[in-house]
């Protein structure tokens, strides 16, 4: 059986945190991580090495730089499931069709692939906490944009977006959380 969990949820609810945890867990899965391919761009790209990801919606470099490593992610996730791969995959998907577009990849290459949504519902003051410390660990403004965006813009999936659906929403628990995937894997 082949699977493609998408981790969502806002930033800093901790889609990284699980998704290393998981990969851990469950070792056959390739986890797809934006992180490392952002910071390539940054760094090979004299375009992109200001890109700010905690600026505004309306920053034209941000946009630009997101669709290059939305596309870049994407045709990885295409050639993983095409390859037979099962694979683990955080994205924000604040809404339904965008986690709808992400899970119908896996859908076009096989209807018979297992999608599974976790939602990491954590609380905003959790969020805020941890946006905070990132802010001042790394010089950015995620905390900003999340309070422009507010939590309420995060739509949380319904049962109906994929073949299982998780809601987790606690913060302390994230073993028990593992478990519920691992245990949707194996039945």
């Amino acid at each position: 059986m082949q699977y493609y969990i998408l981790i969502c949820g806002p930033n800093g609810s901790g889609k990284t945190f699980l998704a290393q945890q998981l990969s851990k867990a469950i070792p056959d899965f390739e986890y797809i991580e934006g992180d490392p391919f952002r910071e390539f761009l940054s760094e090979q790209t004299k375009y992109y090495s200001s890109v700010d990801y905690s600026a505004s919606k309306a920053d034209y470099l941000k946009r630009s730089a997101q669709r290059v490593v939305r596309s870049y992610l994407e045709e990885v996730t295409h050639e993983l499931l095409t390859s037979k791969q099962s694979i683990i995959r955080c994205a924000t998907s604040l809404r339904p069709s965008t986690r709808k577009y992400r899970l119908d990849i896996a859908k076009e290459i096989d209807n018979k692939i297992v999608t599974i949504i976790v939602c990491l519902d954590t609380d905003a003051e959790v969020i805020e906490e941890r946006l905070s410390d990132r802010d001042k660990r790394e010089g950015t403004n995620f905390l900003k944009l999340y309070q422009e965006i507010g939590k309420e813009a995060f739509e949380l999936p319904t049962g109906d977006e994929a073949d299982h659906v998780i809601i987790h929403r606690c913060v302390d628990t994230i073993d028990n959380l593992v478990q519920k995937v691992k245990d949707v894997i194996m039945k």
